[in-house]
């Protein structure tokens, strides 16, 4: 893996365009420009973001792996 890049973790089911999302927020982007490059709505990465589990749960773990 390339310096800088952030894997999803494999034990949480996420569809392509959540795991890119994901990595786009990780990285620093905007839930709007995370949503733009991943071709859904806004708010769609916002309910990922503040009401699916699984989304929320590899979020969560990949920013406590940063520290």
């Amino acid at each position: 893996m390339a310096r800088g890049t952030r894997a999803t973790p494999k034990s949480y089911e996420l569809e392509a365009a959540q795991a890119a999302a994901l990595d786009l927020l990780l990285a620093g982007q905007t839930v709007t420009a995370a949503a733009a490059a991943v071709g859904v709505a806004r708010e769609t990465v916002s309910r990922w973001r503040n009401n699916d589990p699984a989304f929320q749960a590899a979020y969560n773990a990949a920013l406590q792996s940063a520290h």
